[in-house]
């Protein structure tokens, strides 16, 4: 998530349907102004503070984004997955990294022991935009995406 004494922006979303959790997309504080300049069709560096502008814009990004990778996930799951998913609305949070992950993580051993990690780069016009997806699914959707980590036989 970057250096501890760097800002980092994300949003959260909680996830609940057929598999449960939660969804951090995160990127550091530069990155993610990059981005708000980039889908307000700004010159590159004219945010510099996260205005109501700048933050709608990047929680829109991480509601395409999140949706997106939670429709591949009911896809993957088939028959499982036409339960749907349901998102809620993305919560922007800005702070330091162990923060914002203290944050997010705060149900964590409630839900799984399990925590997914994607290493995302996004590209706007050759551009690229670093930004870090976490997925923490819930008991019910660490067994139905990786059964042998609740079952061991169930891999074989």
């Amino acid at each position: 998530m970057g250096s501890s004494d760097t800002l980092i922006c994300g949003c959260a979303m909680r996830i609940d349907g057929a598999i449960g959790g939660l969804l951090l997309l995160a990127a550091d504080d530069d990155a993610g102004l990059s981005l708000a300049d980039t889908l307000l069709e700004r010159p590159a560096g004219t945010s510099t503070s996260w205005g109501d502008l700048e933050r709608s814009a990047v929680i829109e990004t991480a509601n395409i984004v999140g949706c997106a990778y939670l429709n591949a996930i009911c896809a993957a799951l088939g028959p499982a997955g036409a339960a749907g998913i349901l998102p809620s609305p993305p919560v922007f949070l800005r702070d330091f990294p162990e923060s914002v992950m203290e944050a997010v993580l705060m149900e964590q051993p409630v839900l799984s022991e399990i925590v997914l990690l994607a290493r995302t780069e996004f590209r706007i016009d050759g551009t690229p935009v670093a930004c870090g997806l976490v997925f923490l699914p819930d008991a019910a959707g660490v067994a139905a995406l990786m059964p042998s980590a609740v079952d061991p036989g169930a891999g074989t």
